[in-house]
């Protein structure tokens, strides 16, 4: 039988519990883009980090700044920007598919098709 000192078990124990409590990342992370109405060849959307962290992807006035999921819902956070003032936003969208592409409905029905960049 193997003995570890006192403090080795413990740490050993600690990294166990930490593996333990590690999902695999979440399949809505990366670069969604979507087409811009009326811009052809031009792309805007956001960027979604694993540690929760977002950024927008052409979209100056509209700064994704964190997003999360409960279940099935996306929430994405972060600043409004325009007309010399700036307003804190809060999107929630249902996500209906994640894959290559991410399909979303917000509670209004309006939904947004996003497809992985690249």
């Amino acid at each position: 039988m193997l003995r570890l000192p006192l403090f080795a078990s413990g740490a050993l124990c600690a990294a166990m519990l930490l593996s333990a409590c590690t999902t695999t990342s979440d399949p809505v992370a990366g670069t969604w883009v979507e087409p811009i109405p009326g811009m052809p060849g031009k792309v805007q959307g956001f960027r979604l980090e694993a540690d929760g962290s977002a950024s927008s992807v052409n979209m100056a006035t509209l700064t994704t700044e964190r997003w999360k999921r409960e279940g099935d819902r996306l929430i994405l956070e972060g600043k409004s920007l325009g007309n010399g003032q700036t307003i804190e936003y809060r999107d929630e969208w249902t996500v209906l598919e994640a894959g290559e592409v991410l399909r979303l409905r917000r509670a209004d029905g309006a939904e947004r098709v996003l497809e992985r960049a690249k």
